[in-house]
């Protein structure tokens, strides 16, 4: 003890403690200091921070300001750290600041450019937490813009060089905390109209009405009441006596009107009943020149139909929409074309045959017959008694069907002759036809032997006239059955075609 206190009454001892000890607090005060510089977040209060120099650059000089109007600036250090910047910017909960080491030196509150400065490794264009404007931070890897959720703001800002969100949830913070009325539009909070209030009997007010107005009539506060003739500009409310509460003056409805005419062959058609429908619901006629109208019509969207039972109409109807604030008043020559109706559908015409079947004729398609050419054509042959056949307009026991003097008629076909009706075969001979008969080929028979039937024999026969080298069978009749002075494949053909068609007995 007597050593130290001895020593302590040397100048040059003292010196060297006081000497150290400076060294001592003054590394102490450091360690704290670069400690706080290096992240310590101030003013945990401060929602709003705005930086003019976009967030951590080292090479602009810029100032903060805080949500109670306090401006921090960046400034160059002294002594032993002449060549850092102390840099401030905005964080999640308030702002931060360090320093940073200048690799050219600083001077007036920034760094020195050198030939190339480093890129800042992010960027923030509204100047970091600043949710009265809408901004994106950019990092090296990501990019994110501030957005609205709901009445919420998402806030996005630099933080250590990376693009961070400011709010722990992904829902943001609420407008209403920077403000009254205050609402997120277009990823920024902003000033929004007043909301309006209800009384406690339940019928509603807005700011500046008195207390206790059961009518909101309170239009010197700048407050109205609109009725159905009025429209709100303002915010609205249902008012519960009737009407609408609005924050402002109402003003007058525009007043429109719907008008046309119904035509028919290019003329009014009157008595057409017009029906309205849609925001609003009428019924109407058209007067003894076709026309028609509906007035005194809000905006809105309407449906206009005619309709009467002996027309159809086009168009079947015509919507038309009246938007809020249309400058035109008067919607005209809403018009339609009334078209008459020969049937209904499903409806169809018969034809009555002579056996008193009925057959299709007309059947109604888009309210017009639509009809068929001869529709007797369709009608049934039918029998006599006695097995013999008849057609239309056959006297009844006309065992022939030999009724060609009858209108309509029918007919016998022959061999040589067609029918390109309905046909039945008669039992004498021919075809009975239900109209008249058509003619073809005049043909000679192929019973070359003339013994009753066409068969092998006629075949030889005709194939020795063909090769002119008669075998010496009998004929009757030339081979060239079809009369064009050759015997050829043609009279062959004709020979089969009685062969499978013909026998004579």
């Amino acid at each position: 003890m007597n050593f130290i206190i001895e020593n302590f009454k040397k100048p040059k001892t003292i010196l060297m403690v006081l000497g150290l000890t400076a060294v001592i607090v003054f590394s102490v005060m450091l360690i704290g200091y670069e400690s706080y510089l290096r992240g310590l977040i101030i003013g945990p209060g401060a929602s709003v921070c705005t930086d003019n120099d976009g967030g951590k650059n080292y090479y602009q000089k810029g100032t903060i300001t805080l949500s109670d109007g306090t401006k921090l600036t960046d400034y160059c250090m002294t002594g032993g750290y002449k060549d850092n910047v102390m840099e401030y910017y905005c964080a999640a909960n308030g702002h931060g600041m360090t320093n940073f080491k200048c690799p050219n030196g600083c001077a007036n509150g920034a760094c020195v450019r050198g030939t190339t400065p480093p890129t800042p490794a992010c960027t923030d264009s509204d100047g970091g937490i600043n949710v009265m404007r809408k901004g994106t931070a950019k990092d090296n890897s990501h990019s994110y813009t501030d957005y609205c959720v709901g009445n919420s703001i998402v806030e996005y800002f630099c933080q250590s060089g990376v693009a961070k969100r400011a709010s722990d949830s992904s829902s943001g913070y609420s407008c209403s905390r920077y403000g009254q009325n205050m609402i997120c539009k277009n990823g920024a909070c902003v000033q929004g109209e007043p909301e309006p209030k209800c009384e406690a009997d339940g019928k509603c007010k807005y700011p500046g009405c008195p207390n206790g107005d059961p009518d909101c009539a309170c239009s010197q506060q700048g407050g109205d009441i609109c009725q159905t003739n009025e429209t709100c500009s303002g915010t609205s409310l249902i008012h519960s006596g009737g009407g609408t509460c609005c924050s402002v003056a109402c003003t007058p409805a525009a007043v429109y009107s719907i008008s046309g005419k119904v035509l028919k062959d290019n003329s009014g058609l009157s008595g057409i009943t017009i029906n309205l429908a849609g925001d609003s619901s009428a019924s109407t006629a058209t007067d003894s020149s076709g026309n028609y109208s509906f007035s005194t019509l809000n905006d809105g969207s309407y449906t206009i139909t005619p309709s009467n039972n002996n027309y159809i109409f086009s168009p079947i109807s015509h919507t038309i929409t009246i938007p809020k604030g249309c400058a035109t008043t008067n919607m005209n020559n809403i018009n339609f074309t009334a078209i008459s109706k020969e049937c209904n559908l499903g409806e169809t015409k018969k034809h009555s045959c002579p056996d008193g079947t009925e057959v299709d004729w007309c059947t109604c398609d888009n309210y017009k017959w639509a009809c068929i050419d001869s529709p007797e054509n369709n009608c049934p042959a039918t029998c006599e008694a006695d097995g013999k056949c008849k057609t239309f307009g056959c006297p009844t026991g006309d065992p022939d069907c030999s009724c060609s003097e009858y209108e309509p008629s029918g007919f016998i076909c022959q061999a040589n002759e067609t029918c390109p009706g309905i046909s039945l075969t008669h039992s004498g001979s021919g075809i009975c036809c239900s109209v008249a008969c058509e003619g073809s080929a005049v043909y000679q028979t192929a019973d070359l032997n003339c013994n009753g039937s066409v068969n092998l024999t006629d075949d030889a026969i005709l194939m020795s006239f063909w090769h002119k080298d008669p075998f010496g069978f009998d004929s009757c009749q030339s081979p060239d059955i079809d009369q064009d002075g050759d015997v050829d494949l043609a009279d062959l053909a004709i020979m089969m075609s009685q062969w499978t068609e013909i026998a004579f007995y």
